[in-house]
């Protein structure tokens, strides 16, 4: 196997070769300002990939063949787990409320990609897929409450794949300069950071836009994760951490016409502590409601209540100081005036609270 060095070296040869590509054309709001909230140290030599559980960040480094879980406080070390194989670059992480998920592949020329489940507590492989080719370049990782979003770097594609198979199943044209890295959702959309442009962009999945951009306070971001409220992210040059609030643009009412199906989603992240994002779908117009419950099924309290356009809507939920930690059911009505019932659509979805 080639050493490390190597391995970088080749990476910034492929890099210098890359052709330019003007994106400005795509972006409606170019070069968003944000806030810099706080930094702390990254906790290996060469951090790449990043997601959040609920309460801690876990980021993995490809020195140190380790994933940690640190403490977003001052970055403290909680718990570190050893990535396997050994001789694989793992880049991006992701969270889907119980385990994580990894894209790592073995090297920049034989490549052999594979997108991993894994047990947070011991580092176990649960799962592991090839990602709908195995000559694809996986970086970023995220998951949408349903299915998982990986950021192709051969291809420059951002491709929406099954999580039990790695069939592809949509895929948006990456903007920026050919350095799609990092990717996150939320809200709705994805984020993805590009280290040629040193931009995080937003993109509406539905319409497969560009709707920010923001410039990044250092080079070369690598991979980013919401915690409910704040974008965190990797710089690869300095190797830091930073939590910064960006002014994000809602998925609400955004082209409804492709809203076929009713659907909810889980909600993300799950576990979740202090706010968790609920996402739906609802192909008609009508009053529509979420509603939580205990165990016993007794109601908690309302959500959302109000009538909705047809289309993909999502709200940030924070519960009330006084919830107790535990198991609750979140659950999505839709009526339509227009049917004798007046209801036409129930489902119900678990989540979990953490303090």
């Amino acid at each position: 196997m080639k050493n490390k060095f190597l391995l970088f070296l080749e990476r910034a040869i492929f890099i210098a070769l890359l052709v330019t590509v003007d994106t400005q054309s795509q972006i409606k709001n170019s070069q968003q300002t944000f806030e810099l909230i706080k930094t702390i140290p990254a906790p290996g030599p060469n951090c790449q990939g990043l997601t959040w559980d609920g309460q801690y960040l876990w980021v993995s480094d490809i020195v140190n063949d380790s994933i940690y879980q640190i403490d977003t406080t001052d970055g403290t070390v909680i718990h570190k787990i050893p990535t396997t194989p050994t001789n694989h670059l793992f880049e991006g992480l992701a969270w889907d409320g119980q385990f994580l998920w990894a894209s790592h592949y073995e090297n920049f020329t034989l490549r052999n990609p594979r997108i991993s489940k894994i047990n947070p507590i011991n580092g176990d492989v649960l799962q592991s897929i090839i990602p709908y080719s195995n000559n694809s370049w996986p970086h970023g990782i995220t998951w949408d409450g349903t299915y998982l979003w990986i950021s192709d770097y051969r291809t420059h594609k951002l491709i929406k794949i099954d999580p039990n198979y790695g069939f592809g199943l949509d895929s948006i044209t990456a903007p920026g300069n050919n350095g799609n890295i990092g990717l996150a959702w939320f809200n709705g959309h994805l984020f993805m950071g590009d280290f040629n442009t040193d931009s995080i962009y937003q993109i509406s999945p539905v319409t497969k836009e560009v709707v920010n951009q923001w410039l990044c306070p250092y080079t070369n971001p690598r991979d980013m994760e919401f915690d409910g409220q704040y974008l965190w992210f990797v710089a690869y040059e300095v190797q830091k951490i930073y939590k910064i609030l960006l002014p994000v643009t809602s998925v609400q009412n955004e082209d409804p016409t492709l809203a076929n199906n009713f659907i909810l989603y889980q909600n993300y992240p799950n576990p979740f502590n202090p706010s968790t994002n609920i996402n739906w779908q609802s192909p008609i117009s009508g009053k529509q409601t979420i509603k939580l419950f205990d165990m016993l099924g007794r109601e908690i309290e309302t959500i959302v209540d109000g009538y909705y356009e047809a289309g993909n809507h999502s709200t940030l939920y924070i519960p009330n100081s006084t919830l107790s930690s535990g198991v609750y059911f979140y659950q999505l009505k839709v009526a339509d005036t227009e049917t004798s019932s007046g209801q036409v659509f129930v489902q119900t979805k678990k989540m979990i609270l953490i303090k």
